[in-house]
């Protein structure tokens, strides 16, 4: 809301960013327009609290473009989160010639966990590595970060701490790889990561992301696979081999093994250039199986086709 002391002046007030994080920067414009924008000499913004004790002051500029009278205060936002309303004053000497409301929400910081690099299946009972990652804003490094991993019943599963520098091509998001004990039944599960509190004064909103986990039974079973090309017989390097959730690549003689628990599979065969292979795997009774993917070129690739 806008008390001005001219019905001719027209007083316009942005904060950036809308919602600022509790201590952290932010920025008060204000531009200013009619009868008592005639010039800028002398001409101040003050904003002040909600006690009335100043904050900050800044001269007014003509901007050239359009002759908008323009000010910029740079401010620290409050510590306390939730709304929050100040007062700015367009004055000359001791003439207040507009009044008006500054008024935004002080949000909390927010660190975002994040997991990857974790394993399609996790034989049950065994360990497995996964990076887990805390990205915050410019006002927050998530550098040397503790972190907590915590199962679907709340327990305390692992801690750890993100490293001091930002992953490589990030900004803000500083992660660490950490080592962890699968459940002993296999089925699926959801853990989750979330920061731990930072004992700081800076308040912090409670964020956690969730961990899906695909525990299967221990391995008793094999599937071996022989990749060829269907025409020339050549074996298939590099050839996707995949019943699911296990995944692997054949080797250079076109061979792959899947070690997998007992049971009915789809395995699935592709490779560059090549149309997919499918087929039905049985390994309820048979210790081991082998199949023959013959595969047909789809079309031939250049070299800027495979870079596409």
């Amino acid at each position: 809301m806008t008390d001005m002391t001219s019905e001719n002046t027209d007083l316009e007030i942005g904060v950036k960013p809308t919602q600022p994080e509790a201590g952290g920067p932010m920025q008060v414009s204000v531009a200013l327009r009619g009868d008592s924008a005639a010039q800028a000499d002398g001409l101040m913004a003050v904003l002040k609290d909600a006690d009335g004790q100043d904050l900050a002051s800044a001269p007014f500029q003509t901007d050239p473009d359009d002759g908008t009278l323009r000010a910029r205060l740079n401010m620290i936002a409050p510590m306390a989160v939730g709304d929050c309303r100040w007062t700015l004053s367009v004055m000359r000497s001791a003439q207040t010639l507009a009044r008006a409301d500054v008024a935004f929400a002080v949000a909390a910081h927010i660190l975002r966990p994040s997991v990857w690099n974790l394993p399609a299946a996790i034989t049950a009972g065994e360990t497995f590595r996964c990076t887990v990652g805390l990205a915050g804003a410019v006002s927050c490094s998530a550098a040397n970060w503790a972190f907590v991993i915590e199962d679907q019943d709340g327990t305390v599963l692992k801690t750890g701490v993100t490293g001091p520098e930002p992953a490589p091509g990030t900004q803000g998001l500083h992660c660490a790889e950490i080592t962890l004990r699968a459940p002993d039944r296999p089925g699926r599960q959801v853990w989750r990561v979330r920061p731990a509190d930072p004992g700081l004064d800076h308040p912090h909103a409670p964020v956690c992301a969730d961990i899906h986990l695909n525990v299967v039974a221990r391995p008793d079973r094999v599937i071996r696979v022989l990749v060829q090309d269907a025409v020339s017989g050549e074996p298939v390097e590099r050839a996707r081999v995949t019943a699911h959730p296990f995944r692997t690549f054949t080797d250079a003689e076109g061979r792959a093994r899947i070690d997998v628990p007992a049971g009915s599979y789809t395995v699935f065969v592709s490779g560059l250039q090549y149309f997919a292979f499918k087929t039905e795997a049985d390994v309820q009774g048979d210790a081991e199986v082998d199949i023959i993917a013959r595969m047909h070129v789809d079309r031939t690739y250049d070299e800027v086709d495979q870079w596409a």
